[in-house]
């Protein structure tokens, strides 16, 4: 699933709670509209979903998002550099 399409399918179906969009397996995910996939598409997706779910059961009491954070925190972490300050010409 492309990000651009899955955003665009949650800015007109999930509409917004506050300032945040909603986003709900009942009214947003499950009514997505995947294209058509092969056999082989489909049980790499099916493979790929039960490795997410095998993961996060291995943290029960972890939220989604903090198993996101430590996972993303050390790779944004490692990646980012700050920008450079122009040198002063003296």
């Amino acid at each position: 699933m492309e990000k651009v399409q899955a955003m665009a399918w949650l800015r007109q179906i999930g509409g917004r709670l506050e300032s945040r969009y909603r986003y709900s397996i009942g009214i947003v995910y499950n009514p997505f509209p995947w294209p058509e996939a092969t056999d082989q598409q489909r049980v790499k997706v099916r493979s790929l979903a039960q490795a997410v779910l095998d993961a996060r059961a291995q943290f029960p009491s972890s939220t989604l998002a903090g198993l996101y954070e430590k996972l993303v925190a050390p790779l944004v972490a490692a990646t980012f550099q700050p920008p450079r300050r122009p040198r002063r010409r003296t």
